[in-house]
C-alpha cells in the first residue's frame, strides 16, 4: 500500500520538531514543495521510516545539515531543487544508502565537498544543474559506482581535475553544457567506458585533444561548439569507427549546427608525417596529443626541430657547470672528483709522492715493485668489494675504474725502468 500527504503551496516556513511522529510509517510519499521552508530541524521525519519519495522543491533552504535526513534508511527519490542551498554538510546524505534519484538543481551551491555523496552506492541519477560550482574536485563521485545519468549544466565550471570521475564505470549521460570549460585534461574521460551520451556544447573549448575520447568506445551522442573540420585534432577519431557518426553536433564555417556529420567531410584530412630529417642532430619525432609533431632532442641540442644549442640545467652531471665557447660547443667544468665530457667519469691520479717515488727509484727494484703494488690494488679491491657488496655511486664506479688504473700506473713505470739486456 502507497499512502501519500500533500503539504504544498501552503506559505509553510517552519516544521515544528516531531511533526510527523503521529503519522503512520506505511507513508510512502511526503510533498513539501512550493512552501517557504527554509530549515530542516533535526529529527523532523522521524516516524516515517518507510518513506520512499519526499519533495522539498520550491523552498527557501540554504543549508542541507548532516541531521536533516536522519532514519529515513527507505528513502529512494529526494527533490531539493529550486532552493537556495549553499552548503551541503558533509553526512548529510549518510542514512540514505537506497537513494535512487537526488536533484540538486537551481541552487546555489558552490562546492561539493569530497565524501558528499560516497554512501550512496546505488545513486542512478544526479543532476546538480544550475547552481555556482566552478570546479569538480577529484573522487568527487568515486562511491557512486551505478551511476547512470549525472547533470552539471548551468554553473560556472572552468575545470575538470582528472580522476573528477573515478569510479563512475556505470555512466552513459554526462551533460556539461553551459559552463566556462576551456581545456579538457588528458584522460578526463578515461574511467567512463560505457559513456553514450556526453554535452559539451555552450563551453569555451577552443579544441580537444586527439586522444580525448579514445577510451569511450560506445560514445554515441556527442555535442560541441567547435568547428569540426581538418583543423580540430581529433578529426581521425570522428571519421573512425567508433562512433556513430550521425549523431555528432558540431558548428559549421557559418556557426550552424550540423545534426549530421558524414566520415567524409575528412577524407580529404592528413596529418603531418614525421619524415627521417624533421629533427636534426639526431632528435627523434613524435606526434603529441594535439596532432603536432614534435621533437625530443638529445646532446644538449634544444629548439622546435633541435638546431639550438644550449646550456640546461641537466646537461652537466654531478654538479658541473656548462658553458658554451665561441663554437658553439658545450664544455662542462666538473667538481669534486668527476671528469669527463658531462662529469660522468671518477677522476683518477697517481698521487704525487708515489709519482716522486717512482722517479727516486726507478732502477732495478722497479718491476719488483710494479708487480707488489699490482698485488696490492687487487687485494684491496677484492676485500672492499666483499665488504661493501650493497654500496652504489661513487665508490662502485671508483672500483670499476681500477683495472684501467692499473694499466695506466703499469704504463707510468714502464716509462722510468730502464731497458735490461
Amino acid at each position: 500500500m502507497q499512502i501519500s500527504r500533500y503539504v504544498t503551496a501552503n506559505q509553510i516556513q517552519t516544521i515544528e520538531d516531531g511533526a510527523f511522529q503521529n503519522l503512520s510509517a506505511l507513508y510512502t510519499r511526503l510533498y513539501l514543495h512550493t512552501n517557504q521552508i527554509a530549515t530542516l530541524q533535526k529529527g523532523l521525519f522521524q516516524g516515517l521510516s518507510g518513506l520512499e519519495e519526499l519533495y522539498l522543491s520550491g523552498n527557501l533552504l540554504t543549508i542541507v545539515n548532516n541531521a536533516s535526513f536522519e532514519n529515513l534508511t527507505s528513502l529512494r527519490f529526494l527533490r531539493l531543487n529550486d532552493n537556495r542551498v549553499t552548503t551541503i554538510q558533509q553526512g548529510s546524505f549518510q542514512d540514505l544508502s537506497w537513494l535512487f534519484q537526488l536533484w540538486l538543481a537551481n541552487n546555489q551551491i558552490t562546492t561539493i565537498e569530497q565524501g558528499t555523496f560516497d554512501k550512496l552506492t546505488v545513486l542512478y541519477y544526479l543532476d546538480l544543474g544550475g547552481n555556482n560550482l566552478t570546479l569538480i574536485k577529484n573522487s568527487t563521485f568515486k562511491y557512486n559506482i551505478n551511476l547512470n545519468t549525472l547533470i552539471l549544466n548551468n554553473n560556472r565550471i572552468t575545470s575538470i581535475q582528472q580522476g573528477s570521475f573515478q569510479g563512475l564505470s556505470a555512466l552513459r549521460e554526462l551533460s556539461l553544457w553551459n559552463n566556462q570549460i576551456t581545456t579538457i585534461q588528458q584522460g578526463t574521460f578515461d574511467e567512463l567506458p560505457l559513456l553514450y551520451s556526453l554535452n559539451l556544447g555552450e563551453n569555451n573549448l577552443t579544441f580537444i585533444k586527439n586522444d580525448t575520447f579514445e577510451h569511450n568506445i560506445n560514445l554515441n551522442i556527442l555535442n560541441l561548439d567547435l568547428v569540426c573540420d581538418c583543423n580540430v585534432p581529433f578529426w581521425s577519431w570522428l571519421k573512425s569507427e567508433s562512433l556513430r557518426v550521425d549523431t555528432v553536433t558540431c558548428l559549421d564555417h557559418h556557426n550552424v549546427s550540423l545534426s549530421s556529420l558524414n566520415a567524409s567531410n575528412f577524407d580529404n584530412c592528413t596529418y603531418n608525417s614525421c619524415h627521417p630529417d624533421y629533427c636534426s642532430n639526431g632528435g627523434s619525432c613524435n606526434r603529441d596529443s594535439y596532432g603536432d609533431l614534435v621533437c625530443l632532442c638529445v646532446g644538449g641540442w634544444t629548439g622546435e626541430k633541435c638546431t639550438d644549442r644550449s646550456c640546461h640545467p641537466d646537461y652537466c652531471s654531478n654538479g658541473g657547470s656548462c658553458s658554451q665557447t665561441s663554437n658553439g660547443d658545450l664544455v662542462c667544468s666538473c667538481v669534486g672528483g668527476w671528469t669527463g665530457a658531462t662529469c660522468t667519469v671518477v677522476k683518477f691520479e697517481i698521487p704525487s709522492n708515489l709519482r716522486a717515488f717512482f722517479e727516486l727509484y726507478y732502477k732495478d727494484t722497479i718491476p719488483m715493485v710494479m708487480i707488489m703494488f699490482t698485488c696490492w690494488n687487487v687485494l684491496i679491491t677484492g676485500f672492499i668489494r666483499n665488504t661493501f657488496k650493497t654500496q652504489e655511486g661513487f665508490l662502485m664506479n671508483y672500483l670499476n675504474q681500477i683495472p684501467i688504473r692499473l694499466r695506466e700506473y703499469s704504463w707510468y713505470i714502464g716509462r722510468l725502468t730502464p731497458p735490461y739486456n
